[in-house]
């Protein structure tokens, strides 16, 4: 469970905690109040009764009428009321326990099967799997593979096994681009500013293009400085390099215009 699944539960408990301790305290003060009552009306009862000498003058006073029919309704009714109640509520509780277990195990389900459904696009990234194996120490030659056991476990068809290592041949061809580019791009930024005639500010950002054989990776960026005259320009570098032998073959830096 994550962090904010933790926080709102402890939300909901203290809520219902709170619903709880009110209904109990509501509850309470509603059998104090029968107990009181029901303790007035029997102690008037049995006091009544001795005041007269036979059943029929007892019953024949309006007030102990009144008596006898609060007894019944505070001893019998209302007792018989509560427990009818009681099963309802409980009945209802239990109802919608059920109803909210049904919710929670769909949210769970559906939470189960987004995790699933990530976990199984990751284990399909050929190449951000092959970086992380590069990372922790492998070779970008040595690739990655499907496990016998996530072919299993996230159901991976032959068509996607088939397709995963088309997808980790492309990665090693990448990476390996990339880690070449890289390199003329670094050897690149010293040639320019070994050569640049204006006294150089910064180099700005560069990017890198291979033509369709791989032969050849051109490199292009830009740069800022001053020229002889002390005006502040932007000028670009363009340098191809033959992927054969690492060698600069065409070097144009220039195109300088004056900035603000």
């Amino acid at each position: 469970m994550t962090l904010k699944g933790i926080v709102k539960m402890k939300k909901m408990f203290k809520f219902l905690l709170g619903l709880f301790l009110i209904s109990a305290i509501i509850a309470l003060g509603m059998f104090v109040v029968w107990c009181v009552l029901s303790v007035i009306v029997v102690r008037f009862l049995l006091k009544s009764k001795g005041q007269y000498k036979s059943t029929k003058d007892f019953l024949g006073d309006g007030k102990n009428i009144i008596a006898i029919i609060a007894a019944v309704l505070l001893l019998v009714v209302t007792p018989i009321y509560f427990i009818n109640s009681s099963k309802e509520y409980d009945k209802e509780q239990k109802i919608k326990q059920e109803q909210q277990a049904i919710i929670d195990q769909q949210k769970q389900e559906e939470a189960d099967k987004k995790t699933y459904e990530k976990e199984r696009a990751n284990v399909l990234k050929a190449k951000s799997r092959l970086k992380k194996e590069i990372k922790n120490g492998s070779n970008v030659e040595d690739g990655v593979v499907l496990t016998d056991s996530e072919i299993e476990k996230y159901d991976i068809i032959d068509e996607e096994v088939i397709k995963f290592n088309k997808d980790v041949e492309q990665a090693i061809i990448d990476i390996q681009d990339e880690n070449m580019a890289e390199k003329y791009k670094s050897e690149a930024k010293k040639y320019v500013k070994e050569n640049i005639e204006s006294s150089l500010h910064r180099m700005q950002g560069s990017t890198y293009e291979y033509n369709h054989d791989r032969t050849i990776c051109t490199v292009t960026g830009s740069y800022k400085g001053k020229n002889i005259y002390g005006v502040n320009i932007r000028g670009e570098y363009v340098i191809d390099f033959d992927t054969s032998s690492g060698e600069m073959i065409n070097k144009f830096i220039g195109n300088e215009k004056a900035i603000s």
